[in-house]
């Protein structure tokens, strides 16, 4: 008789002290790392190409909404959000801008074209 001892490790630091932590809704078992406090799937079964990545980040930069990426590319949204944050992360850091001085000048024209539009408009002005 050959017995095969399978050990799961993290998935995020490799440590093979894991425990079970529930199912997901495909009913895939989940984990919980001692080691690191990572939860996650066991052998996730959806991974993302760079290429699908790319177009789906393309699709967020177009001003489309999370769920409606979601619902369009089947991904989480969770999922996406991740990916937004490891982008920006990876961004360089930018100096900080300058501070506002007294003689500063502000323009506030388009601002200012809507002050008292509907008071005049009806008729009370």
């Amino acid at each position: 008789m050959i017995t095969q001892i399978i050990v799961n490790r993290c998935t995020k630091c490799q440590s093979a002290n894991i425990v079970k932590n529930g199912k997901t809704k495909a009913g895939r078992q989940k984990y919980h790392c001692k080691e690191c406090n990572a939860y996650g799937t066991l052998n996730p079964s959806v991974q993302y190409t760079p290429e699908r990545k790319a177009e789906i980040l393309r699709a967020y930069h177009e001003r489309s909404s999370l769920r409606g990426i979601e619902r369009t590319f089947g991904v989480a949204r969770q999922t996406v959000a991740k990916w937004l944050k490891e982008k920006a992360d990876s961004l360089p850091d930018m100096p900080p801008l300058a501070e506002a001085q007294p003689d500063d000048v502000l323009e506030l024209d388009e601002l200012w074209s809507f002050v008292e539009t509907k008071k005049t408009k009806d008729g009370f002005g």
